[in-house]
């Protein structure tokens, strides 16, 4: 079983509500994000709703980070494929040139 952990500070004064969240995980390198949410002057004080939009908002860039490091990953992978794929083909293709050399200059296989 993998653990991810993920902690938030949420700090609010009444009119504007900020978040400082992370994510941790064996896995990949620590993510950090902030997040605020606001109060509009008229709008109706509800400190569930600032925070569960500054929480949301962190989270979101939680999110778009890990995803990019997971692509990342993706990508660096796929390169090594790619290249462990070349280095094949060159050791055939280098092997094919010996074999067709040995057979003319020798008559062997």
């Amino acid at each position: 079983m993998q653990v991810a952990n993920v902690s938030m500070s949420i700090h609010s004064d009444g009119d504007r509500t900020v978040v400082e969240a992370s994510y941790h995980s064996y896995e990949f390198p620590a993510i950090h994000a902030n997040a605020s949410s606001g109060r509009e002057p008229g709008d109706k004080t509800d400190r569930i709703v600032g925070e569960a939009l500054a929480v949301s908002r962190a989270l979101e860039k939680i999110s778009k980070k890990l995803a990019k490091q997971a692509a990342g990953r993706i990508k660096h992978k796929e390169d090594n494929a790619k290249h462990a794929l070349e280095i094949f083909e060159a050791k055939q293709n280098h092997d094919a040139q010996e074999a067709l050399y040995r057979y003319l200059t020798t008559g062997q296989r």
